[in-house]
Formats: C-alpha cells, sequence, structure tokens
C-alpha cells in the first residue's frame, strides 16, 4: 500500500511539472515584452549615450527603429541579435516573441590632426603622425624655429593665445579632428659690446630678445674721433667691419655652423660682440 502511495506521489509531482512548464512556453498575443538596447563599446574607455528600453511590447509585434546612440570618436553602425554582431535586427521584418537585448555594433573612427605654424614658419623635428583613434595617446611632435624655443602646441590661433591656455601635449583625451598650432618664445642672446677706444669704456652687456628691436646704445664722441656706430667685425687693423647694426631693426643674430650629420651649412641663432667704428674729426 505504501508503494502505490509513493508511486502516486510520484506521478503527480512528474504531472505538475509538466503542467507549469507548458504554461511557461505557452504565449498569447496579450503577453507583454521589453526590449532593452545595449549600447556599451567593448571598451570601457569610451562612455555611448544610453536608449530607454520599449516596455509593453506585445507578443508578434514590431517595434519602431530608437534615435541612434552616439559615442565620442566611435561610429554607430546598427542593432544586432547578438553581442558577437552576428545577425542584425531588422526593424522592418523581424518581430517580438520575448523579451530581448539588442547590441549596438561600432567602429572607431580615424581622426585627423592638422598642423600649423604662424608666418615665421618651422620645422619638425619628429615625425608627423596624422591620424588617430581615441583610443591612442600619441605623442605630438616637437618643433623648431630658428632663435625660438618650442612650447608646445595649442588649440587656438597664435593670436588669440593667453598665458594659462592648455599645451596640448598628446592625443589623450581628445575624440574630434584636431587643429593645432605651434607654439614659440623668442630666446633672449647676449651683446657684447667693445669701444676699442681705451678712453672710452666697454657699454655694459645687453640682452636682447631674438627677432626684437635693436636698440644699442650711442657712444658720445671723443675729442679726436667721432662714433659711426656699431659693425660686426673689428676692422681696426683690416678695413673689414663686416655689416652695420642699425638702431630700429630687428635682431636675426645669425651664424653659419657646419652640420656633421647632414653634411650642410646652416644658419643658428646666438650671441654676438659689436665693435664701435671711429672716425677721424
Amino acid at each position: 500500500m505504501k508503494n502505490n502511495n509513493k508511486i502516486l506521489l510520484m506521478f503527480l509531482l512528474v504531472l505538475t511539472s509538466l503542467l507549469l512548464i507548458g504554461c511557461r512556453d505557452k504565449r498569447t498575443p496579450n503577453d507583454e515584452f521589453t526590449v532593452i538596447f545595449y549600447t556599451g563599446l567593448d571598451t570601457t574607455n569610451i562612455v555611448s549615450s544610453s536608449i530607454e528600453p520599449i516596455v509593453n511590447v506585445k507578443n508578434g509585434e514590431q517595434i519602431d527603429k530608437p534615435e541612434d546612440p552616439t559615442a565620442p570618436g566611435a561610429l554607430f553602425l546598427g542593432w544586432y541579435k547578438e553581442k558577437e554582431y552576428i545577425n542584425e535586427w531588422d526593424f522592418d521584418n523581424d518581430i517580438i516573441s520575448g523579451s530581448t537585448i539588442l547590441y549596438s555594433k561600432w567602429e572607431l573612427e580615424n581622426l585627423s590632426i592638422t598642423y600649423l605654424f604662424d608666418e615665421a614658419g618651422g620645422t619638425f623635428l619628429d615625425e608627423q603622425v596624422t591620424t588617430y583613434t581615441v583610443l591612442q595617446s600619441i605623442i605630438l611632435p616637437k618643433a623648431d624655429r630658428l632663435g625660438s624655443l618650442f612650447l608646445g602646441w595649442i588649440l587656438t590661433p597664435i593670436e588669440e593665445y593667453e598665458v594659462g591656455d592648455k599645451i596640448v601635449k598628446t592625443t589623450a583625451g581628445f575624440s574630434e579632428d584636431l587643429v593645432l598650432y605651434a607654439l614659440f618664445e623668442n630666446k633672449e642672446y647676449t651683446i657684447r659690446f667693445r669701444s676699442l677706444l681705451t678712453e672710452v669704456p666697454n657699454p655694459q652687456t645687453h640682452v636682447i630678445e631674438y627677432a626684437s628691436e635693436i636698440n644699442f646704445p650711442v657712444l658720445q664722441d671723443t675729442t679726436l674721433k667721432t662714433f659711426d656706430g656699431w659693425f660686426s667685425a673689428d676692422g681696426t687693423l683690416t678695413g673689414e667691419w663686416g655689416f652695420q647694426y642699425v638702431n630700429g631693426e630687428i635682431y636675426l643674430g645669425k651664424a653659419l655652423s657646419y652640420n656633421s650629420e647632414t653634411g650642410k651649412w646652416e644658419f643658428f641663432a646666438q650671441g654676438i660682440t659689436v665693435y664701435a667704428k671711429w672716425t677721424n674729426k
């Protein structure tokens, strides 16, 4: 008798389980489901916009295509049924038959980098990288210009630069096409004066900024000599005085130097010594 009761209990349990499964799998047109739109990328370094889920979708209904999500430096390619992006969801034909997750597919944009110099020009010391993606942190090239110190790249034209503006050294943190302007600071050079007369002391050494206006001291004539100006060479013995430095002109103290690496003679900016030329009265 006990065995018969056990068999009957087992039969009832199995029957109940089958009925529950059948009820769960049986869906009617009145069933309502939720559609979730997953907008995440395959990296945690990019934050995308979110799309509100669609709720109360009836079994067998189609859903409207939502507004495309956005993510900095990435292009949205579509909604897919699987996170492996195998089958794209067809909003014109696919229907809802249960709660659904649709996965966004993305592609990183190739963003451009444009480098600009002002009218004074400049040259690159490193290779120019002209494209990047939002996930890359590329070190920007250094630049050079005669008589100037390169401070870095800025995001505004030079004439709009203000002290304290951001100096850009890498692409880290950017997600758009970049237009960069080279920022230079003129170097300062020492100017030494030689009067070439024992009775006239040498003027105090000057410091002058490259490409600034020349303003050298004017020496007083002596009893026997007239001051004719400052020149680039001492022509006392040879009569060769080089060229004259005239107040009001722009200082571009250039000299030639042989570059053994390139095998070329190149200009470089430098401090100078200038010499007073005198004529007899």
